[in-house]
């Protein structure tokens, strides 16, 4: 619908004041052409700020995240745990348990290998055949954690 705007997240603020502007401008104005030529540029402009905006804010608030996982995880260091991989890279397996903590086995603790991604869901390459692939359950066991990077070591539990 050409006339429809709708924002509900407070971190659309910015979008609000621009459509409430627009709209106000609308309801008052008694040449409605002039309006498109008035607040077309407006409007692309403030719909690329408020994407940024909230572009920046969703990497804060991910960063955060893995702050607040990593001060948890310091004081799980040694035990073990069941989780699935959540990912795969050239440089590990990223590990989620169950209560959306995430960290990553380092390819240094993986069986040798050349490792290579296939799909980008599957780990192939360790010596003895084993494929680790996006969502096969695991046990794993903390080793290391890192609270000022937000950085969770993981390795297979034995």
């Amino acid at each position: 619908m050409p006339e429809y705007a709708h924002f509900t997240s407070p971190i659309r603020r910015y979008a609000d004041l621009s459509i409430h502007r627009i709209l106000t401008d609308y309801v008052y104005a008694l040449n409605k052409d002039k309006l498109v030529k008035k607040y077309t540029k407006f409007a692309e402009e403030a719909s690329l700020r408020a994407s940024s905006t909230e572009l920046s804010a969703v990497r804060c608030e991910r960063e955060c995240e893995t702050f607040y996982m990593a001060e948890y995880m310091k004081n799980h260091i040694g035990e073990e745990f069941e989780g699935f991989i959540s990912g795969v890279s050239p440089s590990g397996v990223f590990v989620a348990l169950e209560n959306t903590v995430e960290g990553m086995i380092p390819v240094t603790k993986l069986p040798a290998g050349e490792y290579e991604v296939q799909h980008g869901v599957i780990l192939t390459g360790a010596a003895n055949g084993k494929i680790f692939t996006v969502g096969d359950k695991v046990k794993i066991k903390c080793t290391s954690v890192n609270v000022n990077g937000g950085f969770i070591d993981f390795e297979f539990a034995e």
